[in-house]
Formats: C-alpha cells, structure tokens, sequence
C-alpha cells in the first residue's frame, strides 16, 4: 500500500524558496564559466523542418482511437502508435502535461511526492489513468524520445509556459468534488504561492459550473487571472529549473515554449511597460538558449522554437519581441492563431522581416470556426467546423508564399470523438494523408481547387483585429481583405465568393458584392469546393450567398471585398470564403 504521508523533502516555504533560488542559479552562464564551460556550439544553421505535429499527451486518453477505448489503462504502447500515425511530419513536439505537474522523472517535483500531496490534499479526488502509470515508475518523456528515435522523427518537447487548465480550482477545498483531469493539473507550488497568480480565481469547486454562456465566460475569466505573473522571478525560476531537468537528463532535439498556453503572463494594470515585459521574456528566451547550449552533445545544435502569435498586434501584452528573439537565439518561430482556428489572414511576411534567418511556421488546427455548446455546462461540449484538405494545403501555399518555411498542427488528434457530448459528431479518424502532402512545396503550391477563408477567432485576445463577425443592416457595407496567391500560369477560370450568415436569411434579402471595386454577378452555386467529409457548421442555402468572379478580377496578395446588405433583416457574417481553380 501507498505511504501517503506528507513528503518531507520541500514542504516549507523555506526549503521551496531555497530549492527555486538554487534552481536559477544553477541556470545562470555565469555559475557554469568557470568550472563547466559549454562546449562549442555548431555555426547557426536554419532549421530543417517541413511540418511539425503537436502532441498534447493526454489526447491519448481523451480521444477513441485505435489504440485507446474508455476505461483502457495508460500503456507506453499508445505513445509509440500517436507518433507512429503522424509519421508525415518530421518534427515531433511533445507536450508533457501543463508541466507543473512533470510526466517525467523529476527530481524539482517527483510525480510520486505530487500525488501523495494530492491524495492527502483532495481525498475524494480521482486519479488520471497517466497518473496511474507515473507512480508506477514510468516516463512518459522517455516513452515519447525512444518512439521518436524508433521511427525516425525529430524529437521536442514542448513546454507550456502559463498553462490555464483548471486554474479556477487551485483553490478548491479538500473536500471539492475534482476530476481525474485535476490531478496532472493542480499543483502543490501554484496552489501554494497565490501571491504570485495575476490573480487569485474566484471558483473553488466544480458546484460553481453552470450552464449558460455568461457562467461559462466566468470560468475563463477565472481562468485568464487565476495564471502566475511572469514579472516575479520564482515563477520563471521554477519553469526554467523543469526545463533544465529536460535538457540535462533527456537526449532531445530542441525545446518549444508556448506562449499561447495560456497568453496571459502579466498583471493588466500597467505596472509594466511593454520595454519591462519585453526584457522579462528576452531574458528567459536567453536563458533557455544557454540551458540548451550547454548541455547539447558535442558537434549537435539544439533547436529552440517559440510558439506565439500570428499576429504582430498580439506580441507585445505577451512581452514577444521577435527580433529580439531571433538574437537571443531562436532558431524556429511557429506562429499561432490559438488551439481551435485556423486564420489565413496573420502575418507571416511580417516575422520573416523581423526573424531573416529563423525558420518560420503557421499553425494549423483540426476546425477552422468554434460554435456554440450543444449540452448543458462548461467543458469540451462545443460545435466546431472541421479543416478539409483543401483549407490545410491553400493554408500552407500562402505561408509558403509569404515567407515561411513549413506549418505545424495543433489539435490534429481531435477530429476523433472526444469530450462529454457525442451530439457534435460526426467524428473523424484524422486525415494524417495530407501530412506528406504539407512537407511537399511543389505539391502545396499546385494543389486545386484553393479555399480562401476568413472566420472569427475563437476568445480572440488583446483586441485582435480580426475581419469577422460583421454584423450588417440594409444599407450596410462589410469591408474586408482577402490575401490570395496566384499559380504560375495566373487564373484561368471563374472563381465564386461566398459569405454565410449566423442565422437563416429569408428570400427576399437581397445582397451585392464586389472584388476589387468591380461589381459580381450573383451565383446560384453555394457548393463546397469538393464533397465535404465534415458536415458540422457548414452553411445551407438559407445562410449562403455566392457571386461568380471572372479570373482577371483576382490578385495576387491582398484583394478588396465589399458586401452590402441591400434588403432584409440584419444579419451576422461569420464565414467569407473564396473557391479558385
């Protein structure tokens, strides 16, 4: 039987603090001078990927799949088949958990001593089945480098910096009603340092989920408050002190540290200027550089990539200096739109100006459009509008075109049934087939038919100027741009544009559009470019409109679109796409 005694080893804040400061130091170039000089890093090459796979570990247990039925028990079996599937891509990033809670043999914060704490704090609390497989001695860390190494793949691990998962329990009482999921997200060090969260969450226990939108947008913004603030220095102490354990015990080929999980590292009310937020975030991009350089093999140079925004507006709240990542060291850039959507309209070009020699990355995700929840609560409950092949190649043909050397995917593993509402099916093994299709530039750059598209971001953050929604009333006029590229021979054919309202529009709405400041000629043709695999949130003809456009209209780059409401209730655009040939 388990001792569930409360460990001895770092239970005050005393010992806590010491352990953080020793951490840190440790990590400093200057306690490594003298006694352990690095050895000579490689000359700085670019990085050599084509499509990176994010695997977030614990869509193993979440989604039915081949390998994993509900109620199977956590093997390292399945880690070897969730690499082996995405065997397009040729870098792996893994991501251990939220990280607080290490899926590796840690000795900052052993797995046995989290769940003896855990255990003796929540005692009605569950287990999760990775949990389980954590106390019996495995390493899912060293499980996913030796399935890389099997199959040949280019092995990260990615390090979520200010994970937001069930935060709003940090808090909860022990007698709080938790889930499996809470016991690889709650941690002893952030549940006991509240001083150091943007803000102590307000929700306490799972009595306080509710059911409509306005509750739900309550748990996020618990959420949003309830991460550590970066500007104090134990918290980055502590993640850099996990990184380190990474780097020095396990033989990976670079470090990804995602700023999107979760985007909020500093207090809202201005106490820092973005020069202070900027200089926190170079410093610990710096720092990793250094952790990775020394400890590297001879001869072999580590990748450090960063996950942020597509989106230059959004760099600077997060304290993202792309240029002066670039300096400090980062070799791979992966530019996001968040976990659910998939943007086309981000700035790519931009990065590239900023980052000359990085490699550069735009993030695609399993649904282009998040919808509304079907069932009762807050959780994983949502509608969402799934990627087709089309979406993911003309995706990656305009990152290619402006400027980026390769796409990543996020979310890929949740076309399969996951969540607590089976309602939002159909479900989809995921289309892995067009993951060589995205390593091949040629194949990316001639596929047809194109599928240009605008959508909302999902809880889009820090007054991202996103293109959609527009709400419209007669006499209304949307504005929006559309980025297109042109293949080698220029259009030949027509090309249609469609837009497609939240609610149904009657008959008699009339619209008009234009391209380019020249008026279109309406299209009965509201059809998806090719039959579509996905039926979800897709628009019928009571939500449709589309005009024909002749192909000398079109541009390479940025195209002008208007569409006015002429007549009709007041309608909501929600997707605005463009189908070329």
């Amino acid at each position: 039987m388990m001792n569930l005694e409360q460990p001895k080893s770092s239970n005050t804040p005393a010992m806590l603090a010491a352990l953080l400061a020793a951490a840190f130091l440790h990590l400093q170039p200057e306690s490594h001078a003298a006694a352990n000089p690095p050895a000579p890093v490689p000359a700085r090459a670019q990085a050599p990927f084509r499509v990176l796979y994010n695997n977030d570990t614990t869509n193993i247990t979440a989604c039915i799949s081949p390998f994993f039925k509900k109620g199977q028990a956590f093997a390292p079996e399945m880690i070897d088949a969730s690499v082996a599937e995405a065997a397009g891509a040729d870098a792996h990033m893994f991501s251990p958990g939220l990280v607080w809670v290490p899926f590796w043999k840690s000795k900052l914060y052993p797995p046995d001593e989290h769940f003896r704490w855990w255990r003796n704090t929540f005692p009605n609390g569950r287990l999760h089945p990775i949990a389980h497989y954590l106390l019996a001695g495995g390493d899912i860390v060293a499980d996913f480098l030796k399935s890389c190494r099997a199959q040949g793949v280019a092995a990260f691990v990615s390090v979520r910096l200010n994970d937001y998962h069930r935060v709003e329990f940090l808090d909860a009482p022990g007698d709080a009603r938790l889930e499996e999921f809470d016991s690889i997200c709650i941690d002893r060090f952030r549940r006991g340092h509240p001083e150091w969260r943007l803000h102590p969450p307000a929700i306490r226990d799972r009595d306080s989920r509710m059911a409509d939108d306005a509750d739900s947008r309550s748990v996020f913004e618990a959420r949003d408050s309830g991460v550590m603030d970066w500007a104090e220095p134990g918290v980055r102490a502590r993640m850099a002190a996990f990184i380190d354990e990474l780097a020095e015990n396990y033989d990976i080929d670079g470090i990804e540290l995602d700023f999107l999980r979760h985007y909020r590292f500093f207090r809202p009310d201005g106490a820092l200027t973005p020069a202070e937020r900027s200089r926190i975030m170079t410093g610990f991009v710096s720092q990793v550089r250094r952790t990775l350089d020394r400890t590297a093999p001879a001869g072999k140079r580590r990748w450090l990539c960063v996950r942020i925004p597509a989106v230059l507006s959004l760099h600077a709240p997060l304290g993202i200096d792309a240029a002066a990542f670039a300096d400090a060291g980062v070799d791979m850039f992966n530019l996001s739109s968040n976990y659910f959507t998939v943007q086309q309209d981000v700035d790519v070009a931009a990065v590239r100006r900023l980052a000359p020699h990085a490699s550069i990355y735009l993030e695609m995700n399993q649904c282009t459009a998040k919808g509304p929840d079907v069932s009762r609560g807050h959780g994983d409950n949502f509608i969402y509008r799934r990627t087709t092949d089309e979406q993911f190649l003309t995706t990656a043909r305009l990152a290619l075109a402006r400027g980026a050397d390769g796409v990543s995917l996020f979310n890929f593993a949740y076309y399969r049934d996951y969540g607590e509402d089976p309602s939002r099916g159909p479900f989809n093994e995921p289309p892995f087939h067009i993951l060589p299709q995205l390593a091949d530039p040629a194949r990316v750059m001639t596929a047809t038919p194109c599928h240009y598209y605008l959508v909302p971001m999902w809880r889009s953050p820090y007054g991202n100027p996103v293109q959609l929604p527009k709400k419209l009333h007669p006499g209304d006029t949307a504005a929006l741009h559309m980025d297109l590229v042109a293949p080698a021979s220029g259009w030949q054919k027509n090309a249609r544009l469609r837009v497609q309202t939240k609610d149904l529009m009657p008959a008699a709405a009339t619209w008009s559009a234009s391209l380019n400041g020249v008026a279109l000629a309406p299209s009965a043709d509201i059809s998806e470019p090719l039959p579509p695999p996905y039926p979800p949130m897709l628009g019928t003809p009571q939500t449709l409109r589309a005009w024909s456009i002749p192909p000398a209209l079109l541009k390479d780059g940025q195209n002008k679109i208007e569409i006015t409401l002429r007549k009709g209730p007041a309608a909501e655009i929600i997707f605005a796409d463009i189908i070329t040939e």
